[in-house]
């Protein structure tokens, strides 16, 4: 087996640092998306649990509707087996109920995907920084075993 000099242990050391420090911003943007995916999902129950709520009740009803980040208003129920949609482009489309919980639901499925997919890669990332961190303490070691020999 060759024995390496200290140029390039030395220069092994700076790829693999090099290497980490890719891994764990990859690692902290897969956190960040993680969290944000999170949150969605999360709006998404409060957004289902609010329309099952509503759905039980009778016309005319004073409700306290959230509008998320914690704040309510006072409403009265007027129409209970419908909800309006935002399709995007800001197009607006009346939905019924079980039409809208199906789409919640599949948003919250493809979020719930999502989260494995990113989870699964965080797993990954966190096992290849801890791979080449191991190789770069070894090399680290050879540079201080050098050190002390000449």
């Amino acid at each position: 087996m060759r024995k390496f000099d200290r140029k390039e242990i030395e220069e092994e050391v700076g790829r693999l640092y090099a290497q980490i420090t890719t891994l764990n911003s990859i690692a902290d943007a897969l956190k960040e998306q993680g969290e944000i995916i999170q949150r969605q999902l999360i709006d998404l129950q409060l957004a289902l649990e609010t329309l099952n709520e509503i759905s039980k009740m009778e016309k005319n009803h004073k409700v306290i509707l959230p509008l998320g980040s914690q704040i309510m208003i006072d409403a009265i129920l007027v129409d209970n087996e419908y909800a309006y949609v935002n399709v995007g482009s800001n197009v607006i489309i009346k939905k019924s109920n079980k039409d809208v919980r199906e789409i919640l639901e599949k948003r919250m499925e493809v979020l719930q995907k999502q989260q494995i997919e990113i989870q699964q890669k965080l797993t990954e990332t966190l096992s290849g920084i801890e791979y080449l961190q191991n190789q770069l303490n070894t090399l680290i070691q050879q540079l201080r075993e050098k050190g002390t020999q000449g």
